[in-house]
């Protein structure tokens, strides 16, 4: 097991299929066997958007899988705006742990902010003004 995982050991679940879509959902260890959810991937995977965003935001701090989560949340809700903050508050913080991804290698949170960003920026250039 590599050190740098031992501070934080995430597993980050991708939502979507669709290859153009680059959104993901945090989670602990825990709360992938259902320990607890302060990640709120319950809702997520059913896609409860407003009991997520309810959780998250009771629980919300400095945490960037659950800011990612979050920002999940609300691109989901139509609310691109609002994701591509936190992902600009993602990009902006000191955190960047790890997070493991069933089937593929592990990625930087900044890496999934990164690319989420992206992927919205690509979705609204193909939409017609």
């Amino acid at each position: 097991m590599k050190t740098s995982f031992v501070t934080m050991t995430v597993a980050v679940l991708a939502l979507s299929a669709c290859s153009a879509d680059h959104s993901y959902l945090a989670m602990t260890a825990d709360e992938a066997v259902g320990v607890s959810d302060p990640y709120a991937a319950t809702a997520i995977s059913s896609a409860n958007w407003q009991a997520a965003e309810t959780i998250l935001d009771a629980r919300l701090d400095e945490d960037p899988l659950k800011l990612l989560n979050l920002a999940y949340v609300y691109r989901k809700t139509g609310r691109d705006e609002a994701a591509i903050a936190i992902y600009d508050t993602i990009l902006d913080g000191d955190a960047n742990p790890y997070a493991e991804r069933p089937n593929t290698v592990p990625l930087r949170v900044k890496t999934i902010a990164r690319r989420a960003k992206a992927s919205l920026a690509v979705a609204s250039a193909k939409q017609p003004e």
